[in-house]
């Protein structure tokens, strides 16, 4: 008995161009979908992937591009090897301002092994809930980490801590043990983050050194390609003197919620080694 299709509806807080890519490019779509055998929007595209089911097993996707409008519709056949059942998934991007409407549409559930629980409807929508609600949205939607300390130590010392080899070990601890910096701290100079082997964590360049109030420096993020405006990101010191002392204020972004979420203790634990550091503890 054929059933109404499910659909999910949200609202992402990104423009369409992003939203289209993280639908159709391989790599981007590993990070929150799955990992395809290759992607293609074109239509004809053949693809796999592999998914695990209720108690674990593992089923083999297979899949074939029916229609692809750049930035506005992506649909593509969605069955099973081994399993009778055909079904089609539907991706519909609407630009609203900055942000996009996605509509996510699955018809045809009812066409695979009932008595299958990997099968169920609620199964089907318990997935497109995580990717759709959660995963995706984590992954194209940005923000800034944003922290602030009040430091007992002047603006030049702050400065020092910022910019002093050995200082800089003490606190960049709160990231990774062992992890520091290489830099001649000079204006349009590289600067690399490295971890305790010595590997290579980030690499970036100095903006921007306004000493004793500004350091500003650019980072390449190596794990999304050139073209994507997300390949850089800045982290931002400012010293400023108020009435309550002097105050540290550091940046960084725009960074994808997902990054967000795993770098924001890591900082929480940083300005706190950078007071402490600043203030000769």
């Amino acid at each position: 008995m054929k059933q109404e299709p499910f659909v999910i509806e949200r609202t992402l807080n990104a423009p369409v161009a992003r939203v289209w890519k993280a639908i159709t490019d391989k790599a981007q779509m590993k990070e929150w979908y799955f990992d395809v055998s290759g992607f293609k929007p074109e239509v004809g595209y053949e693809f796999e992937f592999s998914g695990t089911g209720q108690e674990g097993e593992n089923y083999k996707h297979i899949c074939k591009v029916l229609e692809a409008i750049p930035n506005e519709k992506l649909s593509y056949s969605w069955s099973y090897e081994g399993y009778e059942g055909y079904s089609v998934l539907t991706f519909e991007l609407f630009e609203e301002g900055n942000k996009t409407r996605l509509k996510v549409t699955h018809d045809g559930l009812e066409s695979f092994p009932q008595d299958n629980p990997s099968f169920a409807r609620g199964s089907f929508a318990g997935g497109w809930n995580a990717l759709i609600g959660e995963l995706l949205p984590a992954y194209v939607e940005t923000g800034t980490i944003i922290k602030t300390a009040v430091v007992d130590a002047s603006k030049e010392e702050v400065w020092d801590m910022l910019t002093n080899d050995a200082k800089v070990k003490r606190w960049a601890n709160a990231f990774y043990e062992g992890t520091y910096a290489e830099s001649d701290w000079k204006e349009g100079s590289g600067m690399v983050w490295r971890t305790a082997d010595g590997n290579i964590a980030a690499k970036g360049k100095i903006l921007n050194m306004n000493k004793p109030v500004l350091l500003e420096v650019m980072f390449e993020d190596d794990g999304v390609g050139s073209d994507d405006p997300l390949h850089i990101y800045i982290e931002r010191y400012k010293v400023t003197e108020k009435d309550s002392g002097v105050v540290l204020q550091i940046e960084a972004g725009p960074l994808r919620k997902k990054h967000i979420e795993g770098m924001e203790p890591m900082w929480d634990n940083a300005i706190v080694l950078m007071k402490q550091v600043a203030e000769g503890e």
